[in-house]
């Protein structure tokens, strides 16, 4: 899990958290990521600040590189995701529980 959260370091650094976020946890992401997620190049043009704009080859490159394919790439995808939790969400349905949990 740490070499994908590595590829965060190619994001512009105010965007780091909130993608952190939603790729572990399923946390709803604003409207600018949730445009990226979802494939939407003319709404993420649209919702980007000054800095996204100029970066949005970024995103491309850590969902491609690092995110995991099923986080990405349409709106019922993202939303799935949420849905799940995440990452975390997975690896706890994965296991078969909460995650920790028979850990003491």
């Amino acid at each position: 899990m740490t070499e994908k959260l590595n590829g965060l370091f190619s994001l512009p650094v105010h965007m780091r958290p909130g993608m952190a976020a939603y790729v572990l946890h399923g946390t709803q992401p604003g409207d600018f990521l949730t445009a990226v997620l979802c494939n939407d190049l003319m709404e993420a043009c649209h919702r980007a600040d000054a800095i996204n704009k100029e970066q949005l080859h970024a995103y491309a490159f850590f969902l491609y590189n690092y995110a995991p394919s099923a986080c990405y790439g349409s709106a019922a995808k993202v939303k799935a995701w949420v849905a799940q939790d995440g990452l975390m969400g997975l690896r706890s349905a994965q296991a078969g529980g909460p995650v920790g949990e028979g850990e003491a």
